[in-house]
């Protein structure tokens, strides 16, 4: 019996002594929720991305969810819960810098970073340092700075449904941060540090926009059924799609030009012209007043398109020329339709 009791007090010792000292963790959460901007709706799966000063860390997608409202997180109590709500989001990071929730507190003033742990049969399987962030409007950053390391955390939400996002995004590590908030996508084409075959090249000219090309990426319709309405009726249609901007290497005539040449040599000359980097992603938002008037029924089709452009570097290669096709994705646009329904 005593031996039994001298167990469990040990046991209890360990608990209250894991959430209670001011230690270093393995992991730091960051936890909040999304909303849209104008009617402060919670949107679920929005992707949220975690940088640790430009490289990612962790993400996670929004759904309907609580927090705390997992046996991984049941001792942190955040200010303001509202129970289970839509748009919630829980990011695990590593706690690469060894920070103590104290410092959380101290650099972070309104976030309200608790110890949370998670429980196994007998003991604490592990301990971490968990910020509920609150209300994050889709598309904003939140930045948590650390003077004390000298770092700072940006949580980025990206815009639109996840579904509709990029494949290149989706992929875990895929993306990193810019100083100036940019997030690009880290592409797979470019090589490392492979010797190019080809020495000694200059860039003689480029021809831009020699040729340019509308290409299809989505299609979504809004039907608007005023068959029974005496008035006109109207709605505000607001849709967000991100995309990447991309700079690809066609045929080459001439000469056997390996790709290392392309991103090396072209590309730098090709993001000085159009103003953004391979794998740049950016947002596009449609906004349109759509409406129906009495008695009819109407289906608005929203069209997203990315736009190409087509042209040619030409380049020498100790006394050889060689011609450069290249294609680049300058932008992404929309287009509105709308078609006429019988009223049943």
């Amino acid at each position: 019996m005593k031996l039994k009791l001298a167990f469990l007090s040990l046991l209890f010792l360990l608990i209250i002594a894991g959430c209670s000292a001011d230690e270093r963790v393995n992991n730091i959460v960051f936890a909040g929720r999304v909303r849209n901007t104008e009617s402060s709706e919670w949107l679920n799966d929005r992707l949220v991305i975690v940088f640790l000063k430009d490289k990612e860390v962790g993400r996670s997608v929004t759904s309907i969810g609580e927090f705390p409202g997992n046996e991984a997180y049941q001792w942190v109590k955040p200010t303001g819960s509202d129970g289970i709500t839509d748009g919630v989001f829980i990011t695990m990071t590593p706690n690469t810098y060894g920070l103590t929730k104290t410092v959380m507190n101290k650099e972070n003033a309104g976030v309200d970073f608790k110890y949370a742990q998670k429980r196994g049969w007998l003991l604490t399987e592990y301990t971490l340092i968990s910020g509920w962030l609150g209300d994050i409007p889709e598309g904003n950053s939140l930045i948590l700075p650390i003077a004390s390391k000298n770092i700072s955390y940006t949580v980025k939400v990206i815009n639109g449904e996840y579904a509709n996002l990029p494949p290149e995004i989706k992929e875990t590590g895929s993306t990193f941060l810019k100083d100036d908030g940019t997030i690009v996508v880290v592409s797979k084409n470019i090589p490392g540090n492979e010797t190019l075959t080809v020495s000694n090249l200059t860039i003689e000219g480029i021809n831009y926009a020699t040729t340019s090309e509308i290409i299809e990426l989505n299609k979504f319709t809004v039907p608007i059924d005023n068959c029974a309405g005496s008035v006109r009726v109207s709605q505000k249609y607001t849709q967000s799609q991100t995309f990447i901007h991309e700079y690809h290497e066609e045929t080459i005539a001439g000469v056997d030009l390996e790709l290392p040449i392309f991103f090396t040599k072209i590309v730098p000359e090709l993001q000085t012209r159009y103003g953004y980097e391979n794998g740049q992603i950016e947002t596009k938002t449609v906004e349109y007043d759509m409406a129906a008037d009495p008695y009819t029924k109407i289906t608005y089709i929203v069209t997203w398109q990315e736009v190409w452009e087509n042209g040619v570097a030409k380049v020498n290669s100790d006394g050889t020329p060689i011609e450069v096709n290249f294609k680049a994705k300058t932008n992404l646009i929309y287009r509105i339709d709308s078609e006429p329904a019988p009223c049943q």
